[in-house]
């Protein structure tokens, strides 16, 4: 049980991640009193966080008595009308995850704590979020603004799916900082995708995720996803490679599994690691369990080794109806690194999940198989001279 030191006057209000339990007056000092929360449920200690101050409050609920979440926005005094447009996204984002993650929000409350001082991005502790108040509050001038919504949007479902991934299952040591990072960006774009599919997230993933991954990447200062982390090294994991990076991989290998699949191994992660820890192996082994292939083997290539492949299409031929095409991988080289990182690179491989698609629907493959060499050859079945093809890497 926690019990929080005295605060000094009645004005102010008290949040922490529990409901309170009991308050009592101090014993020597009648301007004070004491306050006890309900006992905690087993968690990581970083995911603990209260707050005092002055707040002004603007409520919602969420489901229906006799179980429903009481969800609390604390403004700074005077700003609660522009929460609104943050509540509607918090109910539907704790609606979706619900129903996405098939595991109910497991605190019968949730606040958030916006603030006019705060790093960006917000942090999602368990049941008392704390964020910025330009990610949360829609100013009247606002309204009308896409971007100050997308980024409010983006802000909540990030931070709401924190609730399960990070807080429910945590990682048993910040190697696998990625796997929580990345699933909370992917989960950003899929929750936004399902209930506002017309916002087109996942064109803007590419921009916003993707091409920052690979600039990054790109770097000589770029560092492996999984790799030894010390004590001191811990601040600096929480980088883009992490979750831009990390997010790149997972949309991935989601591609490579598919969707339903890759939904039910993030299900199975909640429930067999629930209130415990687990790894980014724990996590991959999972993947490979639900779909039947062999997701450890191919990415652990990717998150053990910096930088990125770069595809090219170096001969083709037509045989009749069939293209039989040659492509070759090798080492993105950025212009500006030194010597020792460029022979690094000019050794490495990966092992690439393919897709092909034809001009006459280029949204859906023809054909998909793993690159396993630097040079590599395949057939298209059923094609013509002029017709053009897409080759992409998942």
């Amino acid at each position: 049980m926690i019990q929080s030191q005295p605060i000094s006057s009645t004005a102010h209000i008290l949040i922490s991640f529990q409901p309170i339990q009991v308050t009592t007056p101090h014993r020597s000092n009648h301007h004070l009193h004491v306050v006890e929360f309900e006992p905690t449920p087993v968690m990581s200690t970083y995911g603990l966080a209260f707050a005092v101050g002055e707040f002004e409050l603007a409520q919602r609920h969420v489901g229906t008595f006799p179980k429903f979440i009481n969800i609390g926005l604390h403004t700074p005094l005077g700003r609660s009308g522009e929460g609104q447009f943050a509540l509607d996204w918090i109910q539907g984002c704790i609606e979706f995850y619900q129903d996405y993650f098939d595991i109910p929000l497991k605190m019968d409350k949730l606040d958030i704590l916006s603030l006019s001082s705060h790093v960006p991005g917000g942090l999602g502790n368990w049941s008392l979020i704390t964020c910025h108040e330009s990610e949360f509050l829609l100013e009247p001038a606002a309204e009308d603004d896409i971007e100050a919504k997308i980024l409010i949007a983006r802000t909540v479902s990030h931070l709401i799916a924190h609730q399960w991934i990070g807080s429910l299952v945590s990682m048993d040591w910040w190697n696998s900082l990625w796997v929580t990072e990345g699933l909370l960006t992917v989960l950003e774009y899929t929750s936004i995708h399902s209930l506002e599919p017309e916002l087109d997230m996942w064109h803007r993933f590419v921009g916003d995720v993707v091409l920052k991954a690979l600039e990054a990447d790109a770097l000589r200062s770029t560092h492996p996803l999984d790799g030894d982390v010390q004590y001191s090294e811990i601040k600096e994991g929480f980088d883009v490679i992490s979750s831009g990076k990390g997010a790149v991989i997972l949309r991935m290998c989601h591609q490579y599994i598919g969707e339903s699949l890759f939904q039910t191994g993030i299900q199975e992660y909640l429930k067999r690691f629930s209130h415990g820890t687990a790894s980014s192996v724990d996590f991959l082994n999972l993947l490979e369990e639900v779909s039947k292939k062999p997701v450890r083997a191919l990415f652990d290539v990717w998150i053990k080794k910096s930088g990125f492949p770069l595809l090219k299409i170096e001969d083709f031929e037509c045989y009749g109806s069939t293209r039989v095409v040659t492509v070759v991988q090798e080492a993105f080289l950025p212009e500006t690194i030194d010597s020792n990182y460029r022979s690094y690179l000019q050794r490495a491989s990966w092992i690439i999940p393919i897709q092909v698609s034809l001009a006459r629907n280029p949204y859906i493959p023809v054909k998909e198989f793993l690159m396993e060499k630097r040079i590599q050859r395949f057939k298209i079945q059923d094609t013509n001279f002029h017709e053009w093809f897409l080759v992409n890497y998942t």
